[in-house]
């Protein structure tokens, strides 16, 4: 059977030299188990040569063909801007 929150980089080796020759490679993992229109979904990097891998959390509405991150992304270089935004002037 197949299993999509099993996906990774070696995934991609039936599609050629994909998995060798892209700078950049993403999977989408569906994270809900029932059949609505609004489903939570993880957009995984699992390889990318010019910067930082990571998965971002977001919400598909399928009526609008839509994604949304589910939660604003906090990169921790600007937690320190973060504070100062909260601050009164």
């Amino acid at each position: 059977g197949h299993d999509p929150q099993s996906l990774s980089l070696s995934s991609f080796k039936e599609s050629g030299e994909i998995e060798f020759n892209a700078d950049a490679a993403y999977v989408l993992r569906n994270k809900s188990e029932d059949h609505d229109s609004v489903k939570k979904i993880d957009l995984d990097c699992v390889k990318n040569r010019a910067g930082a891998m990571g998965c971002v959390e977001l919400t598909f509405c399928g009526d609008f063909m839509r994604f949304e991150q589910r939660e604003p992304n906090r990169h921790a270089e600007f937690e320190e801007y973060a504070s100062e935004v909260s601050k009164p002037w």
